[in-house]
């Protein structure tokens, strides 16, 4: 044959690995106006199990089938805060030209309070995602890593400082030495004089510890549920302590 009789055969291997769709309660959902009513429907929907612990496991479950599709429903950010800015831009451009009725005046008022409220938002998104940036690459040599180090370091640094002639005072040897000297004077030399307390009067001691094998009292539970600390890292099952505090007024029955 005149042409080769050799056919060619491209192969293309490939595995394709589905993503884990991690839940993660969003802060900036806790500002939202409806929230908390979709949380309630969905906490307060009859669920199969009866035994306390597998019911608490059902309920969040359905709340974060709920949520994601809640989530994925709502506006972004972002274009909700570029269409306010534009209508504000609008009836400022308009005012450039006449006066503005009463209710363009009201209308822009409520858009001024609206973009307040989703910067608000935004700054919660953001705040949020600052941490889960900062767990993925604070430790690396990245650029967040060298941004952040030398924030610290300016914020650290000590300028100057003030001599007992309130002169200022900016070399590093100065600084120290005058930081020594100030401590030398404050710490002083003490001499044990004796103990002014009584150990004996200040500890008491009880016998009957049954009260330790109490169960958990309603009021002992909210007290640690308000003193629970924010900012922290969601629980395994995405939710963390501000959606608690945010939804306990109807989710503490089930607790």
């Amino acid at each position: 044959m005149e042409t080769s009789d050799h056919w060619p055969c491209s192969i293309e291997i490939s595995t394709e690995i589905p993503a884990a769709k991690i839940f993660r309660c969003e802060n900036f959902w806790l500002q939202h106006d409806n929230f908390k009513n979709i949380v309630q429907q969905a906490w307060t929907a009859p669920t199969q199990p009866q035994e306390p612990a597998r019911r608490l496991t059902a309920k969040f479950k359905k709340l974060k089938s709920v949520l994601r599709t809640w989530s994925a429903n709502i506006s972004s950010l972002s274009l909700l805060i570029k269409h306010v800015k534009s209508l504000i831009y609008l009836f400022e451009t308009m005012e450039l030209l006449r006066d503005l009725s009463i209710q363009e005046w009201n209308f822009r008022n409520i858009l001024d309070d609206r973009l307040v409220s989703l910067l608000r938002m935004q700054k919660a998104y953001w705040k949020q995602r600052s941490k889960v940036a900062w767990v993925r690459e604070g430790d690396a040599g990245t650029k967040l890593f060298h941004a952040h180090a030398t924030v610290r370091h300016r914020r650290n640094t000590i300028a100057s400082l003030l001599d007992d002639n309130n002169i200022p005072i900016t070399e590093h040897n100065q600084k120290a030495e005058l930081i020594w000297d100030a401590f030398k004077q404050r710490l002083g030399i003490s001499e044990f004089m004796g103990m002014d307390f009584d150990l004996e009067d200040l500890l008491t001691f009880h016998l009957d510890l049954s009260t330790l094998e109490d169960d958990f009292g309603a009021k002992e539970i909210n007290s640690i549920i308000l003193e629970l600390l924010t900012d922290k890292s969601p629980g395994p099952d995405g939710f963390n302590n501000e959606f608690i505090k945010k939804c306990w007024s109807f989710i503490a029955q089930d607790f």
